[in-house]
């Protein structure tokens, strides 16, 4: 017995010189390096993706090239390798983990596509330079409304190239698009061609034409309570704050808006503003302005050829007051095509509340008066002016109306929302259903008060145009 402990110690003893040795000596067994190699497609295709960066975490990363083929040498263990190229790119499996040599590491990636639905008005002629063609990202089954089949949309430029024809439902697809950004026209031999620019394009999905800001409402939404040199009011704010909820954040529609409030609304601001929006919109956009605060004018308002105004946080005079034709001058200067498509002008500011009572200002202006020979005036061509109330009326506001709003403002927004002025069941509201609700329903409330709307000499279809 004690020869066999002695002899288990001797060759413990032994086996733990040796490792001292050895390490001592520098021979630990180094890790095993391996090489792994891929190949990166599209997978609807099959084709190439060159320019896809593989990650390989500590030990760097390897590039697709044109034939998306990628090698990497030098790894050990376990590594993750991840791949990437930029923005609206995703590959399947999102990630792999090697362990050993491999050459079979493949990544695809899905490509996008680009839809829509193509319309025209049930009574659009096809009269040449009336664009009543219009694309939109969802089906529509409106009475005014009818698919347009036939109509050619082609990739004008974009990393794909593509053309496709609208079906008898008026719906088109676009497959197998590239992910990046595409310009995309859409023509039809009757029709007043239309042109998309920054569509974004993704991997594996559906890019909607409905979704991108051409052929969508670029809205502008202006109230004034506490002026800095005429009385003050008191919902005006309120009004325009609400408005641009219903008609922008609850609004698949909008494209995008800009809100100016208080002392934010001076007139170089204002002015501003609708160059800053206009510098953002195309062809197929409507501009949408929203103005609650004092108006100023002559008195008699009905002065022949005298301009009528609207009053900006620092207005104080007629010099200092938006006029009529100074606002149509900005509208035709910075809005694309505005005289031969659609703005629509709405105004809560008709004597509003009574605040308005024939307060006179400097140089002959009454606060109150000239609304609606302003609407008149600016109700030209491709333009839809709304107002809250006749010149002669007021227009009321109180908490009873959503908390503290004008009345007008208040039931046109609530018509909206709750879908109650979409008379004809086709899920959208036009301008005329929008503004038809309220005239029948703010009188109701208020019978003193009628909303008003003047349309241009041209295009008076916009009128049936979808509004939410």
């Amino acid at each position: 017995m004690s020869l066999n402990v002695r002899t288990t110690r001797c060759v413990s003893a032994v086996f733990l010189l040796l490792m001292v040795c050895t390490v001592l000596s520098g021979c630990v067994p180094s890790p095993t390096v391996y090489y792994v190699s891929g190949r990166v497609t599209y997978e609807e295709t099959g084709l190439p993706v060159p320019g896809v960066v593989l990650a390989f975490g500590s030990f760097g990363a390897a590039t697709s090239g044109p034939d998306g083929r990628w090698a990497k040498t030098g790894l050990s263990g376990f590594v993750t390798v991840v791949p990437s190229k930029g923005p609206g790119w995703s590959f399947k499996p999102p990630m792999r983990i090697v362990t050993g040599p491999n050459s079979s590491v493949d990544f695809v990636s899905p490509l996008g596509w680009i839809e829509g639905w193509v319309y025209k008005h049930a009574q659009a002629l096809g009269v040449e330079g009336e664009p009543e063609m219009i694309v939109i990202g969802r089906e529509m089954t409106a009475d005014s409304y009818v698919p347009l089949q036939g109509a050619t949309v082609t990739v004008e430029s974009g990393p794909s190239a593509g053309t496709t024809v609208s079906g008898a439902d008026g719906h088109f697809v676009l497959l197998h698009l590239i992910p990046g950004e595409y310009v995309i026209t859409v023509t039809h031999p009757r029709f007043t061609g239309l042109r998309f620019i920054g569509l974004q394009v993704v991997s594996g999905q559906a890019t909607s034409i409905g979704q991108t800001p051409l052929g969508s409402l670029h809205m502008l939404f202006i109230g004034i309570a506490d002026y800095a040199y005429i009385p003050d009011l008191n919902y005006t704010e309120a009004d325009a704050t609400t408005m641009a909820g219903t008609l922008y954040f609850d609004n698949y529609l909008a494209g995008q808006y800009s809100t100016v409030l208080g002392s934010a609304a001076t007139k170089q601001a204002i002015r501003n503003s609708i160059q800053a929006i206009g510098s953002a919109m195309n062809y197929q956009d409507t501009f949408i302005m929203f103005f609650s605060g004092h108006g100023a004018g002559p008195s008699p308002a009905s002065a022949p050829g005298i301009p009528s105004y609207m009053c900006p946080y620092d207005g104080w005079n007629e010099g200092t007051f938006i006029a009529d034709y100074e606002l149509r001058s900005w509208i035709d200067q910075y809005i694309p095509y505005s005289q031969s498509h659609r703005s629509i002008f709405i105004f809560d500011s008709c004597h509003a509340g009574g605040m308005f009572k024939a307060e006179a200002l400097l140089g002959g202006l009454v606060l109150g008066a000239g609304i609606g020979e302003f609407a008149r005036n600016l109700s030209g061509d491709g333009h839809i002016v709304i107002a809250a109330c006749d010149e002669t009326e007021s227009s009321v506001e109180g908490p009873q109306f959503g908390g503290g709003h004008g009345l007008f403002t208040w039931v046109f927004t609530e018509g909206m929302k709750i879908m109650a002025a979409d008379v004809n069941h086709d899920g959208w509201v036009t301008v005329q259903e929008a503004f038809n609700y309220a005239s029948y329903w703010v009188p109701r409330h208020y019978s003193s008060q009628h909303p008003q709307m003047w349309i241009g000499n041209q295009y008076g279809g916009a009128i049936y145009s979808p509004l939410y």
